[in-house]
């Protein structure tokens, strides 16, 4: 999968016609790993947003708030400083980023699929 799975021919083709390594790139690599690439941002995305319960169970944010995530400032100032309004709002204003990150994603994985679908 990724890079390992990118045939060579196209790139010689691509030298042969002059393209430099930007538009190999912008044109040849990034289409093709596209999925793979959609993918990762995923996975990794999810992973970013479910650390509270390590974070939290070994620094609790800190020292200071080196450490602090978007859910243990949210988790502090709902729990710990008892800002209830404040917490709430922020949990949606949270769930509205997400819900508009993977809606985003999604369009963007549909339309790699159509691009992939319109070549053959």
């Amino acid at each position: 999968g990724g890079l390992a799975s990118v045939p060579r021919e196209p790139f010689e083709s691509a030298e042969i016609d002059g393209a430099n390594a930007w538009q190999q790139f912008r044109y040849l690599t990034l289409p093709m790993i596209a999925p793979f690439l959609m993918i990762a941002v995923i996975i990794r995305t999810i992973d970013a947003l479910k650390s509270f319960d390590i974070i939290y169970a070994m620094t609790q944010g800190g020292p200071g708030t080196a450490s602090e995530t978007i859910n243990i400032y949210l988790y502090n100032t709902a729990f710990s400083y008892y800002d209830m309004g404040y917490g709430s709002a922020m949990a949606v204003v949270f769930f509205i980023v997400i819900v508009a990150l993977s809606f985003i994603l999604l369009m963007l994985r549909q339309r790699s699929q159509w691009v992939d679908t319109e070549g053959k």
